[in-house]
């Protein structure tokens, strides 16, 4: 099978480039095509964790949701994942490699992010028909190698059209899209196809004169003109802000996700996100606790040094506090492996060798071994409801020992090594901990968690009937798709190469 290509870009990183192409896959999937999204390289904290523990950039992720299949390492082969202002986390092919600088990706990387890109594209064009690529950034950005891998370079070995989206929601579009074709490379600006304005605000009639300007200007057509919409008034590629903000939510109850140096998803939490009564705060480790509704302590890349970063940090001790006065706190995944007495890694699989006490929130033990568990999981509740079926995908590393439990002790499923939730007996177990991504999901399960929440506060319950979150993406990406067939031209935008 011979694959088609095109490549989206933006002038600017908030262009909205990520939302277009989101819904570009949904429309092209209602049409029945065989699709994929594909971005080379992204630089970004915003990570996916398949069912097999590989990360991918959450944009991708999204993209291949509206696409209809299930995202994979190749639809974003490289990943550098933000650390701080000067370092990052290498993720090749899925897996994390190591932190490094600008200059030791150029100087020791490079290369072989080359070969980890050309073995994702070979595969997935030998399965699929039109490749929809994402770009990093304005291809005329001089010679980096963090951010050129991923757009111009991109272009130049698909040998595909160009097309170029301008932000026209903060000003000084048109002159960003003129300085980019004024210093574009020859080679990539033969390539370009295309203007796709995004987020304007002008009236129509003035909007129709600066297009007939604009393309008088550029020889460049305008593909498509998509007006400023609540719907597209979010931080990119966050499927939680694209729902929220057309609801204007009375926020209720307050969630803390602490920020993990080497958090490993932040998909987590859409279907939280998603909830109107529901807001989310993100804290770093010098960050106040404040007084949240729920903590929750996320999964991590590195599960030792993120655990020794929290011991050291000021958060700590205000997260103690919170949970000895009754706080509730929820770790998925490592997190609720770190909510244990002890972590012991006696070959360093985790970077350091040794023993290492953890939070003592919950009386369990994880020995870090060479097993690793990712697999699909279905099980059913036993609390606080007994009988609710929950679907989700099981990573754990090593083995976490749970004890047999006390009576202030609860196992979360039938399985009963997979989650438990302790605290003070009777309705105030307060300590949750699972070794279940995507439990969130579960729209049931969701709602008679938050509305446990609520019931501390003396507020009316959720109802609890409600369909899994996947259910509400899709509608999502349904809107998405509409918003595309009706402002962008888009059989123009493909013509010649489906």
């Amino acid at each position: 099978m011979t694959a088609s290509s095109i490549l989206l870009t933006g002038t600017t990183f908030r262009s909205g480039t990520t939302t277009i192409l989101t819904g570009l896959c949904r429309y092209l999937a209602q049409q029945g095509q065989r699709i994929t999204p594909f971005q080379a390289q992204t630089f970004t904290d915003r990570s996916y964790l398949t069912p097999q523990g590989l990360q991918l950039g959450y944009a991708q992720a999204m993209q291949a949701w509206g696409a209809g299949i299930a995202p994979r390492l190749e639809h974003n082969p490289v990943l550098l994942s933000r650390r701080n202002h000067h370092t990052f986390d290498l993720i090749l092919g899925g897996k994390i490699q190591r932190e490094m600088t600008l200059e030791d990706y150029r100087d020791q990387s490079l290369a072989q992010s080359h070969r980890v890109i050309d073995l994702a594209l070979q595969r997935l064009k030998a399965e699929y028909t039109l490749l929809l690529c994402e770009g990093l950034g304005n291809p005329a950005i001089p010679y980096i190698p963090a951010f050129e891998l991923g757009t111009a370079s991109l272009a130049l070995k698909l040998q595909c059209p160009l097309v170029l989206v301008v932000d026209m929601s903060s000003g000084g579009g048109f002159t960003q899209l003129l300085g980019t074709l004024s210093v574009l490379h020859p080679q990539v600006r033969s390539l370009l196809r295309g203007i796709i304005l995004n987020k304007y605000t002008l009236p129509t009639t003035i909007l129709t004169d600066r297009i007939t300007w604009l393309e008088g200007q550029t020889q460049l057509p305008v593909l498509g003109a998509i007006p400023w919409l609540s719907l597209l008034e979010n931080r990119e590629g966050d499927l939680g802000f694209l729902h929220r903000s057309s609801l204007a939510p009375e926020v209720s109850l307050t969630i803390a996700v602490i920020r993990l140096p080497h958090i490993a998803s932040f998909t987590e939490f859409d279907a939280l996100d998603i909830e109107p009564t529901v807001q989310l705060q993100y804290l770093n480790l010098e960050d106040s606790l404040g007084y949240p509704d729920a903590v929750v302590l996320p999964s991590s890349r590195s599960i030792i040094a993120d655990l020794i970063a929290l011991h050291r940090s000021p958060l700590y001790p205000e997260l103690k506090k919170y949970v000895e006065g009754g706080g509730t706190i929820m770790g998925i995944c490592g997190g609720f492996q770190m909510l244990g007495e002890v972590l012991t890694d006696p070959d360093g699989l985790e970077g350091e060798e040794g023993r290492f006490p953890g939070l003592g929130f919950l009386p369990i033990r994880t020995v870090f071994t060479g097993r690793e568990v990712s697999q699909k999981r279905q099980v059913t509740t036993l609390y606080p409801q007994i009988g609710l079926p929950i679907d989700g995908y099981e990573v754990q590393r090593g083995h976490t020992q749970l004890p047999k439990v006390p009576t202030n002790f609860q196992h979360l499923f039938d399985d009963e090594e997979l989650g438990l939730v302790g605290g003070e007996s009777g309705d105030k177990l307060a300590v949750w901990g699972c070794h279940l991504h995507g439990l969130f999901e579960n729209g049931s399960w969701r709602r008679m968690w938050l509305n446990r929440l609520r019931q501390q506060r003396g507020l009316k319950a959720l109802p609890t009937g409600i369909g899994n979150y996947r259910f509400q993406r899709d509608t999502i990406l349904d809107q998405l798709a509409d918003i595309v067939q009706t402002h962008v031209d888009v059989s123009r935008l493909l013509e010649g190469i489906q």
